[in-house]
């Protein structure tokens, strides 16, 4: 008979085995972490008087892991018309162009309240509740120190398969299209000595 087909042909044990083989080493580099995680430049800049208080600091617990602090003071109740952007730029390595991770502009009486799809967002936003005074519902307070102190960030909050990138956080908050001031972090993930890629 021609042109049989066998239903169930016999697996070559020893092609199973490379498979398997392959298959458990591309899961062990997928729960590998390949980089360090680096943060090089803090800072908080004032545009406008309507901010009165506006300061930051980073310090590097141990490798992965660092702690930022901010402190902020509106000379005035923040509420109508008061907008925050959040954006995250990425440039990978070797690569030309950056390109806009996130970039989001949003009612900060809205953000405030907001639980994030997003799931770096969402988790850094439960550590800044954490560590902060942040209020729940507008306005925010004029005259009023808000502040947040020892804010934890380690590579924990991005996946493990985070590619090779420097990147640049950014925090600007408005009145109405006016630019009051800039929260921005710039940092790193560097490949680790004697990992290949």
């Amino acid at each position: 008979m021609t042109g049989s087909i066998r239903s169930n042909p016999k697996v070559n044990p020893d092609k199973e085995k490379v498979i398997t083989g392959l298959k458990s080493k591309f899961q062990h580099q997928l729960q590998k972490r390949r980089y360090n995680l680096v943060f090089y430049e803090y800072l908080c800049t004032p545009h406008s008087s309507v901010i009165k208080i506006f300061d930051c600091d980073f310090r590097k617990l141990r490798m992965n892991h660092y702690t930022f602090s901010e402190n902020l003071m509106f000379g005035k109740n923040m509420a109508k018309g008061f907008n925050v952007r959040v954006y995250v730029d990425v440039n990978q390595w070797g690569g030309k162009k950056g390109i806009h991770f996130i970039n989001v502009k949003m009612d900060a009486c809205e953000a405030i309240k907001m639980v994030f799809e997003n799931q770096v967002l969402s988790t850094l936003l439960v550590e800044l509740r954490r560590t902060s005074n942040v209020p729940y519902l507008c306005p925010f307070k004029g005259n009023y120190l808000y502040s947040f102190q020892n804010f934890s960030f380690t590579d924990k909050f991005l996946p493990n398969f985070t590619p090779l990138v420097n990147f640049t956080f950014g925090l600007d908050f408005y009145e109405f299209d006016k630019l009051l001031g800039t929260t921005k972090i710039s940092g790193a993930t560097n490949p680790k000595v004697g990992v290949k890629y």
